[in-house]
Parts: structure tokens; C-alpha cells; sequence
């Protein structure tokens, strides 16, 4: 099939420059903010191929949720009412709605064709039922198992439910099997303010972090056996997350975001970074942060700064082995390798659209000048940093809001309304 190509990328010959001398002292960063992207104006004139077009809308609300469940759409409604629409992701055709219990949350598992249903307004709350977890089936809402407790997340079929106590710490947790809802380990804790997941590098989890005062206790996520503990210092405002063996603390303040590192296997402080107001993140093996003009990565642990772009200012995608950059002109992006911050790619035009399904390369969407009013699709390979339109679709005015599917089709949300478009090929 005959694939237009509208410009091959700009042969890379700009290298990251020489990082700068680290000293000895504790790190004291300023990051600023990610720079606002700008919409790509250029032109796209496919002369063959099968372009975009939608399929379906749906009217929303602004405080509507959207989510993709396998085939279905879900459309989530919380506040003085609570109510879950669930549409067929391909015609648009109405599957079920209900309004007849509280919710608070839902977690597709498409895997097993059910949507957990998540009541957790009770929790923390003297004389309530400390929260509900009702598993329905995605094509007719029929429910599969209800439990007491709330989903903390759910990966590859299985989910993690907790049960709190009157303050609202997590004082058990148990894994179960989302298909029927049995049980596959159970474990009481020491009461924990915070429960996390670490996820490995290849997308699945790990490890289960519990936090209370700063003691920290690992679990395995396949049985729940404990595999190690220790201690940290941490304030009592710390937002934690927990990736590649590095326990991350934010703090948020006024003047910024603190965020400090701790290792997992000897739990000793790495390293702390004054962000600004954006926290800086993970790339692969190091911690980026950007600047008004330049992207720099350095050493968690020692602070050394390995690599510093200024050809580029902010993040437009992060993975465990690529940086998808946001380039000084503010329309196209630069793809780098985070180890050695070298360029794969540049001058990649458009706006990333999120997809889980799809790991080997991103699609990328922008604005054409002529044909105006219409979007250009772009794939691009994050192996090797190849890539080219595939054809026009129909005008998509924020990517940012879009999602891909497993099925190929874009779920987008457009002002009071929910679309699904065919990506053109």
C-alpha cells in the first residue's frame, strides 16, 4: 500500500556537550517548567493509502472520565451522582449504564473482559464499610464477585486489594485473580499510610512497597513473601513512587519540588534535587530535569551530570530506554538515547498520543497547513528513531487527550464531546 513520505529526519550531527564538573556538595537544582508545545503548521499530501476518519462521538461532560477497556468504552460520571456508560469501542453502540451504586474509580482488565468497579468513600470513615470492589463484565454489566476493601491497581489479570482501618492506613493487603475473584495470597501489615507497586522494566510489577514512618517493607508481588526492610527519613508530606530499585520522595513547597532518592536494596539517600516547579524524572539509569533551553541527566547517586542537551527544553515522552525530547522550537521532537543522551532522531514533527498497547513506537499527530483543518499522522520507531506519515485524518485539536487502542483506533476527547477515529494507513 503506497505511503506517502514527507520529509526523511535531519541526518544527527548535534551530540550532547561535555557535562560540567560536578562538586561535592549537596545537589541544589532549579528545573523550570516544561515548556508549552507548540501546534506544527507544516503541510501533508498523501497520494495514496486509506486515511483517518471517525467513526463514532458521543456527547460528555467536562468532568467526565474516559477510559479504553479492550473493546469497550468507559465513560464515568462522579459527584452528587455516580454513573458508568459503557459503549462498544468500534460502533459506539450503547452496552449497559448503571447508576445504581456508588463509585468512585474504575480499573479495566481486558485481558478478562471485566471492569472493577471501585466504591472507596467509606474508607477512613467511622461506621462505614471501609470500601467495595465489584468486578462486571464488560460486554452486559453482569457482576462476577463483589468484595469489601479497594483495588490499589491491577496488571495482567490479577489485582491488589487492601482493607484500612479507621484512619485510613492499609493494615492487609491480598492479591487476587480479577477473572473470578479468588484469593492467591493474603498478608497483614503493620498499618501503612502509603502502598506501592514497583514496576519492572518490562511494564509488569515487581515489588510491594509499604510505608509507615519511615520503615520501609518490600513484598514480592507474585506470593507476597517479604524480601527485605529498612528505614528511611521521610517528611510527613512526601508524595512516593518507586522505580528500578529507587524509592522516590517529592516534596512540594512554595518555592518548589524537593525530590530525594533512596536505594531500595540498602535503603541509604542517593541524592536530593530542588526541582523548581516541575519534579525532574527518571531516564533510565539516571535523573533528567529541564531547563528553559537544554535538558541535562545526571548521577542519582553522586550528582554527576553525564550528559546536557540545548537543543531541546521539556519532556514529550519518557520510557525505560528512551527520552522523546521537545525540541527549542517548540513543533518537533528529538528521540535519545538517556544513557549518553545522543540523538536517534530530530525534528520529528507533532504531538505524542498515549498508548499502552504499543511499545516499539509512538504515534505523533499535528496540524496540516494545506489541506487546512485536517491532522497528519506520524509513526515513529523508538528502536531505531525511523519514521514516517502515514496519511491525514479528520482535525484532532489536542492529541494530549487521546489514547490508542489494541484495536488500532484513537479514543479522543474533544471539548463536550468523545470521538473514536481509524489512524490512517
Amino acid at each position: 500500500m503506497a505511503v506517502i513520505e514527507l520529509g526523511e529526519p535531519a541526518p544527527v550531527t548535534d551530540e550532547p556537550t561535555a557535562p560540567h564538573r560536578w562538586r561535592p556538595r549537596p545537589w541544589l537544582i532549579t528545573a523550570v517548567a516544561l515548556l508549552c508545545v507548540v501546534a506544527l503548521t507544516g503541510s501533508a499530501r498523501p497520494h495514496g493509502g486509506r486515511p483517518g476518519r471517525i467513526l463514532w462521538s458521543a456527547p460528555i461532560a467536562a468532568e467526565d472520565q474516559i477510559t479504553v477497556a479492550g473493546d469497550a468504552v468507559l465513560q464515568q460520571r462522579t459527584g452528587w451522582t455516580s454513573e458508568l456508560t459503557v459503549y462498544d469501542l468500534a460502533t459506539g453502540a450503547l452496552r449497559w449504564r448503571t447508576g445504581d451504586a456508588p463509585l468512585t474509580r474504575v480499573l479495566p482488565s481486558p485481558a478478562d473482559a471485566v471492569v472493577l468497579v471501585v466504591d472507596d468513600q467509606g474508607v477512613a470513615t467511622p461506621n462505614r464499610d471501609g470500601g467495595t470492589v465489584t468486578a462486571r463484565r464488560s460486554a452486559d454489566g453482569a457482576t462476577v464477585w463483589q468484595q469489601p476493601g479497594t483495588v490499589l491497581t491491577a496488571d495482567a489479570g490479577l489485582a491488589l486489594i487492601a482493607d484500612h482501618d479507621t484512619r485510613g492506613w492499609v493494615i492487609r493487603l491480598r492479591q487476587v485473580r480479577v477473572a473470578d475473584g479468588a484469593a492467591l495470597w493474603r498478608r497483614s501489615i503493620a498499618p501503612a499510610r502509603d502502598v506501592l507497586v514497583e514496576p519492572t522494566r518490562d511494564g509488569h510489577f515487581g515489588r510491594v512497597l509499604t510505608v509507615t514512618n519511615g520503615r520501609i517493607d518490600l513484598y514480592r508481588w507474585a506470593d507476597g513473601v517479604p524480601s527485605a526492610s529498612g528505614r528511611v527519613t521521610l517528611a510527613p508530606d512526601s508524595l512516593l513512587s518507586a522505580v528500578h530499585g529507587r524509592l522516590r520522595a517529592d516534596r512540594y513547597a512554595t518555592a518548589g519540588i524537593t525530590s530525594t532518592w533512596y536505594d531500595l536494596t540498602d535503603f541509604r539517600q542517593l541524592g536530593t534535587i530542588d526541582a523548581g516547579t516541575v519534579p525532574a524524572v527518571e531516564c533510565g539509569p539516571l535523573v533528567c530535569r529541564a531547563g528553559p533551553a537544554s535538558v541535562t541527566a545526571t548521577e542519582a547517586g553522586t550528582g554527576r551530570e553525564v550528559w546536557r542537551r540545548t537543543d531541546v527544553a521539556g519532556f514529550a515522552l519518557v520510557t525505560a530506554d528512551r527520552l522523546l525530547l521537545i525540541a527549542t522550537d517548540g513543533s518537533t521532537r528529538t528521540l535519545v538515547d538517556p544513557a549518553t543522551g545522543r540523538a536517534l532522531a530530530t525534528h520529528v514533527p507533532g504531538e505524542v498520543v498515549a498508548d499502552d498497547t504499543v511499545r516499539d513506537s509512538v504515534l505523533l499527530l499535528h496540524d496540516t497547513r494545506s489541506p487546512a483543518g485536517r491532522s497528519a499522522a506520524v509513526r515513529l520507531d523508538l528502536t531505531t528513531g525511523a519514521w514516517r506519515t502515514l496519511g491525514l485524518l479528520p482535525s484532532i485539536r489536542d492529541p494530549r487527550r487521546c489514547v490508542g487502542t489494541a484495536a488500532g483506533l484513537l479514543l479522543c476527547q474533544d471539548n463536550n464531546r468523545m470521538l473514536v477515529a481509524t489512524v490512517p494507513v
